[in-house]
């Protein structure tokens, strides 16, 4: 899967609401490929817990590499994704505890 962060997304549309590219389609991405196994270990590590998983047999249609191209967003909209995937997952993960 190719993660990003919600505000990196938020800024990459006030960019595409803003420019003169009009009718087109942006990928907005990290162009870095995460497995879930990845995820589940920073997210654990944040946590500071460990995280039961289950795994279960495949099912039809499941997705098994997902990375985006987003060079277009760079080049039509100036855009890039600036927050590496752990801070993102931290600053989700903190703004929920504390939430909470």
């Amino acid at each position: 899967r190719d993660f990003v962060y919600a505000g990196d997304i938020a800024a990459g549309l006030v960019r595409a609401l803003e420019t003169n590219n009009v009718n087109n389609t942006y990928n907005l991405s990290t162009c870095t490929q995460t497995s879930l196994n990845e995820l589940i270990t920073l997210f654990s590590n944040i946590a500071h817990k460990k995280i039961a998983t289950e795994y279960t047999k495949e099912r039809s249609g499941d997705i098994y590499h997902s990375m985006l191209d987003n060079s277009k967003a760079i080049k039509n909209l100036a855009w890039h994704p600036h927050t590496p995937l752990e801070l993102g997952l931290a600053r989700t993960f903190n703004y929920f505890k504390n939430k909470a």
